[in-house]
């Protein structure tokens, strides 16, 4: 028996997601610890949950850029790292989570140019980008006409 699926929300839990062994949840379709007090970076070793289809840090005080290995999660059907303080810029490589139906990534400290590969994510449903520093890309709204968009630029 493995676990599948871990919510901890709203629980005022604190810590750093560092000290968690990833690898030990192979099996883990649903991570889900929003509106806590974890801190620090997110861990490279969450590329470690191949098969995870929601995946929701939002409302922690992380910090630090996303690590790449997010970007190979490609069975994700949510991200939702919104409410964090997260920066740098949105990477190119958002364009291989094509599952994805939400990418909530606003209220951070995102910069630079919205990537055009997220047009390339055609199941996507809602997209928020808002209260960040990104600038839009006109291509992405011509792709994405079917997204209920937040980018709030």
């Amino acid at each position: 028996m493995s676990v599948i699926k871990i919510r901890l929300s709203n629980l005022s839990l604190q810590g750093t997601l560092s000290s968690l062994d990833f690898a030990t949840f192979p099996n883990l379709l649903y991570f889900e610890i929003n509106s806590n007090r974890f801190e620090g970076k997110i861990p490279h070793e969450i590329g470690n949950l191949s098969s995870i289809l929601m995946l929701s840090l939002s409302d922690n005080p992380i910090k630090g850029h996303i690590p790449p290995e997010i970007w190979n999660l490609t069975t994700l059907n949510i991200l939702d790292l919104s409410s964090c303080n997260l920066t740098g810029q949105i990477p190119h490589e958002i364009g291989n989570l094509r599952n994805l139906n939400l990418l909530l990534l606003g209220q951070n400290s995102f910069s630079g140019h919205i990537p055009e590969e997220i047009g390339m994510l055609s199941q996507l449903l809602e997209l928020d980008l808002g209260r960040n520093s990104v600038r839009e890309n006109s291509i992405i709204n011509w792709k994405l006409d079917h997204v209920r968009k937040s980018l709030s630029l």
